[in-house]
């Protein structure tokens, strides 16, 4: 699935023509694909294979089909920050138990609620607190299209947290810090009604002091840092808000009570990980006992899988 292109702050950027680049590079090619056709560029489809979203909002509805929690509902690489980009197989069942606990427990939304999170859809926060989280809990989400600052001022977050009644925001430092950088005395916050707002969750990298308390001051809410990462798909230390006010300072302890290990499965020719997916030799395991949900499985040597 796909759009044809999106927008980059000033620049428009076709999406289609990657699309069509990483299937030709692929070993495994899908049988088909969905493009949503945007107003602003028109992809160039390819007959029997490229279909139009718009034309399928007209099928006929069909059934959910349904899966095992152990079938796998999306690959993720990793960033590669810390050497080789790994591919994350994200499970079914732990994963989406562990988004529906997260969002009452840490994140403190209730069914009907707004989240706003300013990240990319791409990303593992994207996945899991744009797209399953909120609808998983039965809130609204919010897919914004664009960047903190030039889109187009620095006020953006605040004008869509007050537009759309949001009770939670979830970004990055690195945004925060964009907006301080460009409005350091908090103005444009002033300018909107933020009473809905009660948490500011970060993630993604350390959030320095002076950002904590200028976004703490700015807001007047509770600023939560708490951490993850794309291998675990949902936080690993969080201060749980929805549970028991705890001192936001600090990412928190473990956000389920549980040991976590991880181990590697080097197998021989005639066996295999009894946790790899059918067809792979051999994997590095996410290894966590049933009380704490498994949401994903790394696969070693998988930064070359097409």
């Amino acid at each position: 699935m796909s759009a044809s292109g999106g927008i980059e702050i000033d620049k428009i950027i076709p999406y289609k023509p990657l699309l069509d680049e990483a299937i030709a590079l692929a070993t495994h090619k899908p049988d088909y694909t969905v493009v949503l056709q945007r107003s602003f560029v028109q992809a160039d489809m390819q007959s029997g294979r490229d279909l139009d979203y718009q034309e399928l909002l007209t099928a006929k509805p069909q059934a959910c089909v349904p899966v095992h929690a152990t079938d796998p509902l999306y690959i993720l690489y990793t960033s590669g920050t810390t050497g080789k980009p790994k591919g994350v197989v994200r499970d079914n069942g732990g994963h989406a138990v562990a988004l529906k606990y997260s969002m009452s427990a840490i994140y403190g939304l209730a069914p009907g609620e707004t989240m706003f999170t300013g990240s990319d859809i791409g990303w593992a926060v994207g996945h899991s607190y744009i797209v399953y989280g909120p609808l998983l809990h039965g809130c609204t989400t919010i897919l914004f299209e664009g960047k903190p600052v030039r889109t187009p001022d620095a006020g953006t977050f605040w004008r869509i947290a007050a537009e759309y009644g949001a009770s939670v925001l979830f970004t990055a430092p690195t945004a925060i810090r964009a907006i301080k950088k460009e409005d350091p005395e908090g103005n444009w916050a002033k300018q909107y009604d933020l009473s809905r707002l009660r948490y500011l969750f970060l993630a993604g990298e350390r959030c320095d002091p002076a950002t904590y308390e200028w976004a703490a001051h700015t807001l007047g809410v509770p600023v939560i840092d708490h951490w993850w990462q794309t291998e675990s798909g949902w936080p690993m230390l969080a201060t749980l808000v929805g549970l028991t006010e705890m001192p936001p300072h600090a990412p928190g302890a473990p956000a389920t009570q549980c040991r976590a290990t991880m181990c590697r499965f080097w197998t021989r020719p005639a066996t295999r990980c009894p946790l790899a997916l059918p067809g792979w030799s051999q994997c590095a395991c996410h290894c966590l006992p049933a009380a704490c949900p498994r949401s994903g499985r790394m696969m070693s040597g998988s930064a070359n899988l097409t």
